[in-house]
């Protein structure tokens, strides 16, 4: 597996900028959640070298992937499917991933020493407990602005989730570009 480890880092980062916003033109999301899952499925071997139980999630990105794409292209045809108990199973296979694939990453980092293993996993915890918030709120009573406000701290902390890896993968990639060149010979 030859993939810089900063490009894992950067992939996984933009997947998490595509879950948090929703471009649509018509019906159709230009910008869907199952690319992201894709992106985060391609990671999974190179996470795993560095913490095996990244390797478990496997299964779990693909059922997300494969749910979300079928959501996906039914809303293209303007068909709805909504059936409460799926949906708050999917809620915990939502949560579990998402919490397990992130302190993977945070366990990472401290392997290696880095500041972003505090930031990843508040920003871990702030998301996930936002976005449970919003999926209750928004069961019992929707359109509040408890589920507004639940949804834009889900949101934010997502960003700045994304943006802490970014700059994660930027610093891995600044050690990886001064390494080479300390190691040419002139």
């Amino acid at each position: 597996m030859t993939r810089q480890f900063d490009n894992v880092i950067s992939t996984i980062a933009w997947a998490y900028v595509i879950l948090c916003f929703d471009i649509n033109i018509a019906r159709v999301n230009l910008l869907p959640n199952w690319v992201a899952y894709m992106m985060i499925f391609d990671t999974l071997p190179y996470i795993a070298e560095k913490q095996r139980s990244a390797g478990l999630l496997k299964n779990f990105i693909i059922f997300l992937g494969a749910t979300d794409a079928l959501k996906w292209l039914l809303k293209i045809f303007d068909v709805s499917f909504d059936m409460y108990f799926a949906s708050i199973f999917l809620t915990v296979v939502y949560v579990y991933t998402h919490f397990q694939l992130l302190t993977n990453l945070a366990d990472i980092a401290a392997e290696q020493s880095r500041i972003y293993h505090k930031t990843i996993t508040n920003g871990r915890n702030v998301a996930l407990v936002a976005y449970t918030a919003t999926i209750i709120i928004n069961q019992f009573l929707p359109l509040t602005f408890a589920g507004y406000a639940a949804a834009t701290v889900n949101i934010t902390a997502q960003i700045y989730l994304a943006y802490h890896l970014f700059l994660f993968a930027a610093e891995l990639a600044d050690e990886e570009n001064s390494t080479v060149i300390e190691n040419m010979e002139v």
